[in-house]
């Protein structure tokens, strides 16, 4: 069936410069171009028109293949979904018009002039175009362009080889002089050629193929190693060597020169691959000797382990004497990765059997391998040492002395004349849960004037890194901001002109003094959608004096839209402003509610300002964490009842969940002193700061929060009675369950779902500072902007729905070496104030288990904290713990360094890590036992401790066999 024709545009006519008869042949190549025929024909035939033709007629039509394209870019600037005129052909399609015009650009037009058409459209589908009109026109410029080509953002790797490849033919025609660039030359080395592709071309052997080895650096994400993973180029060079088209030595010195630069482990382990398939010869690999040996002290792994391999091949195979091979054994003992280690072991074994006279000098050599990290080197070196009689040197004992006290406790009491006095240690462990110690609060000093109020709106209009400094903006601006000045239009005109660059696409106009600002694409002000376009707005609301209003079409086009999550979004409509496209959703719930509450504080504050009004919010934080003091609160609420202000319902709840708990009997006192109407609000107050007999109310919002000041956590039956089916949180007490889940383009997850669920729960956008953090577990929260404490300030005195927010958008990155905000959550835990709760200990161990340097540091220091305080004890983190094992998702292993780095704080810390590992050991997968057994003994004959957990004494009798975990577990019984 013929293709349906699409429907046009009538409105839309060519100029009168684009209908000029001289130029009748090209225009009609070019609509003909645009219909939806094979898009490769049409294009090579675009080329074809022009073979022959002369540069004088080319320069002719360059003015009306220019005019031709502005055409196109201002009638059609979206050239997916625009469609063409009447007088374009039936079934024509504005982007094959694009490509068309592009090729005929290319074919006629200067070079500055192509330059800016392909920067600004692109270089897609015309590649083979482009060949056809180079081999016709052949212009000075050639080789400048095809570099340039390849070079365009959004070339893929493909078509930047194809460019490549169409260079080299220049070159070897001898139309271009070749070009020394490194872009070319990692081009080159993605087309991945053979041993007889280079012999074809032999100039790549005189010159381009040795710049190889003069990269000094490589851009992100490529390397050598990357793209020659299937080895094509290190065999063609090993061939090519065999074959002596290539100087081996020449070669091997690149080599060299290459792993010696300050390169990565993965950018020089190329060079280490192919010195590894490269022949030696006796008398080369002599001369060469010393230069695999340096790489012994490399800093990157992979070169080490190549100077590892060759001095044990060179040993064994009797090229080495004994005394100059215990010169780099040090080195081999020093080496993290323990399989190579041991070869220095090994190594000493050998020596030690068949060479008496360096038998001080052998053991003496073998020290080093006492001082590595790793618990199984330092006692394979002291069996070593044992067995071979170490001890009888004095210099030997005395340096093992030294270091005694850095070693496992077993493997101190294998110390020859080891007499130390085992330390007993007894330290009583609560089962309680203790008292939380009292929080200590950081106060945040107010803006004082008019001054330093613009001078922290210049800061925050290009990003903001504490969310105390936008806190302290609102609160600034609120009481400040009606204040202003004479020379506020020249001290504010900067600060206006920065704002109107920053924001983009889409106009909006203040309709008095008619100032011009412009909203980015897709996201709208005060709607929870980006915070630095609300900030934004808010600045220059305020200077401006109005609030902005945005246009759009009164008939806008309705467009089905499907989302991941059909309850959330129902539908998009497209909205056009000229030329511009404005995304507006349609929901029945914002994407991001906890975001929503912050973008209408600030949208209440630029409101206020605009009509003359000086209102300070409630909610405004008085110290670090969002903690607002009491007393400072009921002062904010006097000074309201006498300026007879209102304040917002969600800016009360807001004030009430971050009131600090400490000097509320205070401000109760001063609030009844001073307020003696009668209402509803005031009856809730009075109840969030401890009066007693207070007749609840009939608004939600207003009590659910009040209750939630008073009561964080836990159940409150007389909430859930009065107002029943708000979720967790509002009546009921949250809990929270783990589920694994794999969802399209992200990593196997862990949600962290609070119940009771929320899947009829009454939405009340006034208590979105309580619901809004559970009501979805895929909200975004991951950092930027600085955005991310602001989730942990909306209710500081229970952290666990940001906690299991977290957890659920985090934990994604488990095995990813980066952080996007997942430390704030822990280091908030590190407060004495905070109470650790199921799920935020449950937290704090994913912590010690992720990847990323940054999270597991904090992870440790919070639970160095945590245990010191009193607040995480091993009956506490038991339970959690096992939640999270059940899972199997979690690396283990990367418990047992920040573990290690725990034990050693004091005797309290290792004695919970012993008691913990006794309640978890059990639940760990077995691949995973040895190690953790291995420490748990040495915490057993460090801290002179037996297994007193029953469970944990049946678990280590079902362990038996000469394996590791069976010998660990017979002494782990064995101890008293």
């Amino acid at each position: 069936m013929p293709k349906k024709a699409i429907a046009h545009i009538e409105s839309v006519d060519l100029p009168k410069s684009l209908v000029d008869p001289k130029f009748d042949a090209v225009r009609k190549l070019l609509l003909e171009s645009s219909r939806t025929l094979d898009k490769y024909w049409r294009k090579t035939n675009v080329a074809k028109f022009f073979d022959g033709m002369s540069e004088e007629r080319r320069s002719e039509m360059a003015p009306f293949c220019m005019e031709w394209y502005k055409f196109l870019r201002k009638a059609f600037p979206n050239k997916y979904k625009d469609t063409p005129p009447l007088f374009f052909p039936a079934d024509a399609e504005v982007g094959h018009a694009y490509h068309a015009i592009k090729v005929t650009v290319v074919a006629c037009c200067s070079y500055p002039e192509i330059q800016k058409v392909l920067k600004e459209d692109g270089a897609f589908f015309i590649d083979e175009a482009v060949e056809k009109v180079l081999w016709s026109r052949r212009p000075a410029w050639s080789s400048d362009f095809l570099l340039f080509i390849a070079q365009l953002p959004g070339t893929s790797d493909t078509t930047s080889r194809f460019y490549w490849r169409l260079y080299r033919q220049f070159v070897k025609e001898k139309i271009i002089a070749p070009v020394k660039n490194d872009f070319w030359l990692r081009t080159m080395f993605s087309c991945k050629m053979t041993a007889t592709q280079l012999k074809n071309d032999p100039g790549l052997l005189e010159s381009d193929i040795w710049e190889f080895f003069e990269f000094t650096s490589f851009p992100r994400n490529w390397s050598l190693t990357s793209i020659d993973n299937g080895n094509e180029w290190k065999n063609a060079i090993v061939s090519l060597i065999s074959e002596k088209r290539l100087d081996k030595s020449r070669i091997v010195d690149g080599c060299f020169r290459s792993i010696f630069r300050p390169l990565s482990d993965n950018e020089s382990k190329w060079y280490v691959q192919l010195l590894e398939r490269i022949p030696f010869d006796k008398d080369e690999m002599q001369r060469e000797e010393q230069r695999f040996f340096d790489l012994l002290n490399h800093p990157n792994p992979t070169p080490r382990g190549l100077g590892i391999k060759i001095l044990e091949k060179r040993f064994n195979g009797g090229f080495l004497n004994d005394k100059t091979v215990l010169d780099y054994i040090p080195a081999v003992l020093r080496e993290p990765v323990k399989a190579k280690a041991k070869t220095g072991i090994t190594l000493l074994e050998k020596i030690a059997m068949r060479n008496e006279p360096l038998h001080s000098k052998i053991m003496q050599t073998a020290l080093e391998g006492l001082k590595h990290e790793a618990q199984e080197i330092q006692e394979s070196t002291l069996n070593f040492l044992i067995k071979y009689d170490g001890f009888v040197c004095p210099e030997v004992m005395n340096s093992v002395n030294n270091i005694a006290s850095s070693l496992p406790a077993s493997l101190r009491m294998k110390i020859p004349g080891e007499d130390r006095p085992k330390e007993t240690v007894s330290i009583s462990v609560s089962k309680t849960t203790p008292s939380t110690p009292i929080a200590k609060y950081e106060s945040i000093t107010p803006i004082q004037s008019f001054e330093e109020l613009l001078d922290l709106a210049t800061r925050l209009v290009e990003g903001f890194n504490e969310i105390d400094d936008l806190e302290r903006f609102l609160d600034g601006l609120g009481r400040l901001g009606c204040d202003k000045p004479e020379d506020f239009d020249s001290k504010s005109a900067a600060i206006l002109a920065r704002v109107q660059k920053k924001i983009e696409t889409f106009k909006t106009t203040h309709p008095e003094n008619g100032s011009n600002l412009e909203l980015l694409s897709g996201f709208r002000p005060f709607k929870g959608e980006d915070i630095m376009v609300d900030i934004r707005f808010a600045v220059a609301s305020w200077i401006c004096g109005e609030m902005p209003q945005i246009e759009m079409m009164s008939e806008p086009i309705d467009l089905k839209w499907k989302h991941r999550s059909p309850e959330e979004h129902i539908c998009t409509k497209i909205m056009r402003h000229g030329r511009r496209t404005w995304y507006d959703r349609e929901s029945t719930r914002p994407s991001n509610p906890a975001l929503l509450i912050l973008s209408k504080r600030i949208e209440t504050v630029a409101k206020n300002i605009c009509s003359g009004k000086t209102v300070s919010l409630l909610s405004s934080p008085t110290h670090h964490g969002g903690w607002v003091d009491p007393e400072i609160f009921v002062k904010r609420l006097v000074e309201a009842q006498t300026k007879r202000d209102e304040h917002e319902d969600d800016d009360k709840v807001l004030a009430l969940i971050r009131l600090m708990p400490e000097g509320r009997e205070k401000a109760l006192k001063t609030f009844e002193k001073e307020i003696s109407s009668k209402s509803e609000w005031n009856d809730a107050v009075r109840y969030a700061l401890g009066a007693e007999k207070v007749k609840i109310g009939k608004t939600p919002h207003l009590w659910i929060a009040a209750a939630r000041c008073r009561t964080p956590f836990g159940a409150i039956p007389e909430m859930e009675k009065a107002f029943p089916g708000y979720g967790p949180d509002a009546g009921m007490s949250a809990k929270y369950r783990f589920e694994i889940k794999k969802i399209k383009y992200y990593d196997e997850t862990i949600f962290a779902i609070p119940e009771p669920e929320l899947k009829d729960t009454k939405i009340d956008p006034t208590l979105f500072p309580l619901m809004a953090l559970h009501l979805s577990s895929m909200q975004d929260w991951q950092e930027r902007d600085g955005i991310f404490p602001w989730f942990l300030s909306i209710w500081p005195q229970n952290l666990n729905p940001v906690i299991a927010a977290s957890i659920s958008s985090h934990s994604q990155n488990i095995d990813k070496n980066y952080d996007y905000g997942f430390r704030y959550v822990i280091q908030a835990m590190s407060s004495p104030g905070v109470s650790l709760r199921p799920i935020g200990i449950a937290a704090l161990f994913l912590g010690l288990g992720m990847k990323s340097p940054l999270v597991h540091t904090a992870a440790t220091d919070t639970a160095i904290a945590a245990i010191n305080d009193g607040r995480l004890t091993p009956e506490l983190a038991a339970g959690p713990i096992r939640d999270l094992l059940a899972l199997e998702i979690l690396t283990l292993s990367r418990w047992l360094k920040p573990l290690k780095t725990i034990v050693e704080q004091s005797d309290r810390h290792a004695t919970f890590v012993q008691q913990l590992l006794e309640s978890i050991i059990e639940s760990l997968p077995p691949k995973d036992v040895g190690s953790f057994l291995e420490l748990l003994y040495e915490l057993g004959v460090s801290l002179n401790v037996k297994i007193k957990l029953e469970s944990c004494r049946r678990f280590l009798e079902t362990l038996s066999g000469s394996g590791k975990s069976g010998k660990l577990a017979k002494k782990l019984l064995e101890l008293k």
